[in-house]
């Protein structure tokens, strides 16, 4: 109500209700209403079986290939004793599912899923609880969230003068790291641009036989780290 009628000269309100309330904030503590409310008692006021997505926390920004977390907490209401599944979606895509036991009432039941950052870009997901049998009220047991996964991975290169052991012990070494890119080639067959890496690793370079002048110009006038192992 507050947004939808922002500016308008609002004589007062009239909410229709059975005193429960599920998703927001509780009309008693809206203290920023600044017209009157005249309120109608509606329906049942018994409390039904529902489950409640109450909250999630998680991180605005993720990285490219790292994971990260999300916390899910939940309430329920006349629901003790029973179990539900816990889904998270990306995408339409299942991609966490689990048999959870339902928080007994007044209680919050907290929950951590880890989620691997596959794909770059803002990616939507989904949290849902599976409804018990008797639950009346849906609307509450699902919760949407967004994160901007942005590659933040660090590019090396390995230029080398010819094929040796060592090359392939330092691929090894960093490979598996999620925060590294690395590309390995040779400086008779290499045609990229060494300002899209923030580190060369040169083997065995300068040599006799390649001087290397034009790459060293380039990693020279773009001010790029170098790590040299000389032969």
């Amino acid at each position: 109500v507050v947004s939808r009628y922002s500016g308008m000269n609002l004589g007062a309100v009239i909410l229709a209700s059975d005193g429960l309330y599920n998703t927001g904030i509780n009309p008693v503590y809206s203290s920023h209403i600044k017209y009157p409310v005249y309120t109608v008692a509606l329906g049942d006021t018994v409390k039904q079986k529902d489950l409640i997505i109450k909250d999630l926390i998680h991180n605005r920004i993720a990285f490219y290939k790292n994971t990260f977390p999300v916390r899910v907490l939940v309430v329920a209401d006349k629901s003790k004793g029973e179990k539900t599944t816990l889904k998270l979606f990306n995408s339409e895509k299942e991609i966490f599912s689990q048999l959870i036991d339902v928080p007994k009432s007044g209680e919050i039941a907290q929950f951590d899923i880890e989620i691997s950052a596959d794909n770059l870009g803002l990616q939507q997901y989904k949290v849902i609880l599976e409804p018990v049998d008797g639950e009346i009220s849906l609307e509450n047991n699902y919760a949407n969230f967004v994160i901007d996964v942005i590659d933040n991975r660090q590019k090396i290169l390995i230029l080398a003068n010819s094929p040796h052991p060592d090359i392939g012990a330092i691929n090894f070494a960093i490979k598996d790291n999620p925060n590294f890119e690395i590309n390995i080639d040779y400086i008779n067959s290499f045609n990229g641009n060494v300002k899209d890496y923030d580190l060369v690793i040169l083997h065995q370079l300068p040599s006799i036989t390649n001087p290397s002048q034009r790459i060293f110009a380039e990693i020279d006038k773009h001010q790029i780290p170098i790590l040299y192992i000389l032969g």
